[in-house]
This record gives structure tokens, C-alpha cells and sequence, in this order.
């Protein structure tokens, strides 16, 4: 794409007036900008209120009993097949999430008393994002997390 004079001097007496309306104080930026930091990313903080729901201010320690079976490289983030298991004792739910998804919980399951903690199923992705799996047992949370690639987004 060429840009025309008229185009780039527009864009640069626009920066301009900008950058002279801030100094003057016509122009107020949002705090973070101000201060040097990014925007906070809404796909994470919806990430961390779908978590801190499921949570409810409950700490969740890393479990090598937790299995999670995904590949590594997603070809198409519209069939992502997972597996599920959890070999922790009295384990009555499972949560699926999906960090970077537009709504990252994906899945929670119940389980009665005796029955064998394990689900497989086929999720979409948006885009390569860590997969976070929660199990609870006896009121204690328990996690285990993995890092999917995703070639083609699945979600829209």
C-alpha cells in the first residue's frame, strides 16, 4: 500500500495536535497509558473471573495425579480431542478451561461417589493458549496445565 503526501500529513499534523493537546492538558490518557503500562487484556481477565468462580478464593496445587491428553500442535482449533483423568482420591469434579478462548471455561463435570473420573471429548480453540484442567477432591482443588499450539482458530 503507497501512502499519499496528503494522507501522511494528515496522520503526522494529527500525532501532532495529540501529543500538544496532552502537554496542554486538553487531552487526558487513560492512567495505565500514562504510566508506560499496557491495557489489561480482557481475554485474560475473563480467564482469571472464570477461574476465581470455580475457585472461590480456594488455592489450587499442581498434581502429577491429574491426567491431560491434548496434542501438542493443533492442526485445526475446531476439533481439539482432550482426555480427561484424575487419579486423586474422592474426586467429584472437573473443570476445563481455556485461557485464551472467548470463554475460557469449556466444560465442568460431576461425578458420583464411585465413579471413575474420566472424560474425553473434542473442544474448539481460538487460538494456541494454555489448556487448564481443575479437579476437586474433598473440598481441595487440584490442577494441571498444558500448552496447546493452534494452527487455524475454531472460534469463529
Amino acid at each position: 500500500m503507497t501512502l499519499s503526501r496528503r494522507r501522511f500529513l494528515f496522520t503526522a499534523l494529527s500525532l501532532f495536535g495529540l501529543k500538544i493537546g496532552c502537554m496542554l492538558g486538553l487531552i487526558s490518557l487513560p492512567r495505565e497509558a500514562a504510566a508506560g503500562k499496557s491495557a489489561s487484556d480482557p481475554e485474560q481477565d475473563r480467564f482469571q473471573e472464570a477461574m476465581e468462580l470455580e475457585l472461590r478464593g480456594a488455592e489450587a496445587v499442581e498434581s502429577p495425579a491429574i491426567t491431560l491428553e491434548v496434542p501438542g500442535v493443533a492442526e485445526d482449533g475446531a476439533i481439539v480431542p482432550i482426555m480427561l483423568e484424575s487419579r486423586i482420591a474422592a474426586t467429584d469434579r472437573l473443570v476445563l478451561f481455556v485461557e485464551k478462548n472467548p470463554f475460557p471455561l469449556i466444560a465442568a463435570f460431576e461425578f458420583a461417589d464411585r465413579a471413575a473420573p474420566s472424560v474425553s471429548l473434542r473442544i474448539k480453540m481460538n487460538e494456541s493458549s494454555a489448556v487448564v484442567v481443575l479437579a476437586r477432591a474433598r473440598g481441595k482443588y487440584y490442577r494441571t496445565v498444558q500448552w496447546v499450539r493452534v494452527v487455524r482458530g475454531g472460534c469463529g
